[in-house]
Formats: C-alpha cells, sequence, structure tokens
C-alpha cells in the first residue's frame, strides 16, 4: 500500500493573495514599461555593426508598428541569419507576446484558477496557459519557421490514463524493490577543512541514497492519486478549453482562414500537433493537452 503523504503547501487567505498579488501586478507593470527602453538601449550597441534598415526595422518591431505574426519583410534565408542575432529573438517576443496579449478577450470577466489575478498577470497566466509563443518551433515538425504559437486543448482519454497509471505502478514497484548499494558504517567521507575558510559539511551516501529513493517513491504516489482520481475534465479545464476556443478564434479572425491540415503523428502520438496555418514568420498549431503525460 502507498502511503507517501502530500507535501506541505503555505496557504495564504484570500485577502492576503489579494495583497500579494497587488504588489506583483504593480512590479510586472513597471518591468513591461522599462523594457521597451531597455531593448532600444540595445539596439544602439549595433550601431556601425548592422545596417540602418535593420536597425529601423527592430525599432518598428519595439514600437509595434510592425506585427511579426503577419511581417514578410524579410526572406526565408535572411530570418536564418537574423536568428543568430540575439537581441533579435528578444525583440521577436516581445513583439509576438505584446500583440498577442491584445488579442486576448475581456480576461477579467473570465473565471479561471487564480482568480484574484487581474490585469497584466493574468493575461501572462493565460499565455502560458492556453496558448504558447515560442521563437523557435518544434525541429521534429521540419518547421523552419520564425515563431510558432500554439493552441492548448485539455482532453482526457481513459484508456491513455489508464496505461500511464500502469506505467507509473510499474515505475513504483522498480524503486520500491531497489536497496541501498552504499553501508552506513563504512561510507562515511572524512571531514575536511580549508584554513581559515568554514567546515565542509560531510556527506552519506547512504543518506543521500535514501533522501533520493524516498522522493521518487512520494512523487509516483501524488501522480498516482491524482490520476486514480480523475473522471473526465475538471471544471477547470472545461474553462480553458471554451477560453482556448475563444483566443483561437481571436487569432483565426485575425490571421486566418486556419484550415485542419493534419501532421503524421505516429512518431510523435502523444503530442497531438495540428498544424492550422503557416505563414512567412509563424506557424499556427493546436495542440492536444493531456495532464497525465
Amino acid at each position: 500500500m502507498i502511503t507517501a503523504e502530500k507535501p506541505k503547501i503555505e496557504m495564504h487567505t484570500a485577502e492576503e493573495w489579494k495583497k500579494i498579488n497587488e504588489e506583483k501586478e504593480i512590479e510586472y507593470r513597471k518591468k513591461l514599461e522599462m523594457y521597451p527602453q531597455e531593448l532600444r538601449e540595445k539596439i544602439k550597441e549595433y550601431k556601425g555593426i548592422y545596417s540602418k534598415e535593420l536597425l529601423e526595422y527592430l525599432e518598428a518591431l519595439i514600437t509595434l508598428e510592425v506585427d511579426i505574426l503577419r511581417d514578410n519583410t524579410y526572406s526565408k534565408e535572411q530570418i536564418e541569419k537574423l536568428k543568430q542575432i540575439e537581441l533579435y529573438r528578444k525583440i521577436v517576443n516581445y513583439n509576438a507576446h505584446t500583440i498577442s496579449k491584445k488579442l486576448l478577450p475581456k480576461t477579467d470577466e473570465i473565471a479561471v484558477d487564480g482568480d484574484c489575478l487581474k490585469g497584466e498577470l493574468r493575461a501572462t497566466y493565460l499565455l502560458s496557459t492556453l496558448f504558447d509563443i515560442r521563437f523557435m518551433t518544434e525541429p521534429y515538425l521540419n518547421f523552419d519557421n520564425n515563431i510558432g504559437i500554439a493552441f492548448f486543448k485539455n482532453e482526457d482519454e481513459p484508456e491513455k490514463r489508464k496505461k500511464e497509471i500502469e506505467k507509473l505502478y510499474k515505475r513504483f514497484d522498480e524503486e520500491d524493490k531497489k536497496e541501498n548499494p552504499y553501508d552506513p558504517r563504512e561510507c562515511r567521507q572524512p571531514r575536511r577543512r580549508k584554513i581559515g575558510g568554514p567546515r565542509i559539511p560531510v556527506t552519506f551516501p547512504h543518506d543521500d541514497w535514501e533522501r533520493e529513493h524516498t522522493s521518487r517513491l512520494e512523487s509516483y504516489d501524488l501522480a498516482l492519486k491524482h490520476l486514480e482520481s480523475m473522471d473526465g475534465l475538471t471544471e477547470q479545464q472545461i474553462k480553458e478549453n471554451e477560453l482556448s476556443d475563444m483566443i483561437y478564434k481571436r487569432f483565426e479572425q485575425e490571421y486566418g482562414p486556419f484550415e485542419n491540415n493534419e501532421i503524421n503523428r505516429r512518431q510523435h502520438e502523444n503530442t497531438g500537433i495540428q498544424l492550422v496555418k503557416k505563414n512567412n514568420n509563424v506557424n499556427f498549431i493546436k495542440k492536444i493537452r493531456y495532464y497525465y503525460e
């Protein structure tokens, strides 16, 4: 019988969480306001190194005069060269994330996990939870474009979940049967001390192995309890799917129409990836998310 206890989680009252997140929101907004200027200062370092046209283009990306998600200023070959510039990647990420947030629905009117989040923090949460923007896309899909935007959809397949549970039980049993290879009486290392320096702690390989062994068993136990308690999608996951659909339609209105072009998924069956649109700079991708993988 698996009896590992869940780790303790620090709890706060609703008022405490509200205050914590208000402080985070203020700090986050300050960083957002400063970041464009930081990027402009970086551009100045490239004067005399790159062409005036390129530097003006980077400036236009920062001011959002150019939408990287639809832009075709540079050819595929030129973009490959631009990718080597760290500043270009940072500016592209800033442009794509900022423009994408403008396309989000009125997020404060939608109930999601972390209901105390407001404004920019909530938008950032939705960006990371419901869709993902990456400068470099998955190499195994042979995507050679500049950016990949993935829209996530939660799904629950009982057969997949059952196989994952069986896999976890097997891993738990294998780990549980392992015996500590170290003898606690023979593995103590002598204390070492540098002259004038602090004493270096004694290391006990036997105890280190026990801690790692117990930690792995506890992680398997928590995962099993979570999977065995699942019965279809949770209310939160259903809300996320509804919101993900809203965001997907908003992007389709802006950059569509999107299509349903299936990708060969035999090698990566569990990823549930589907390419729906490919522009000069961006791949729009649908992804199925299984919370037990």
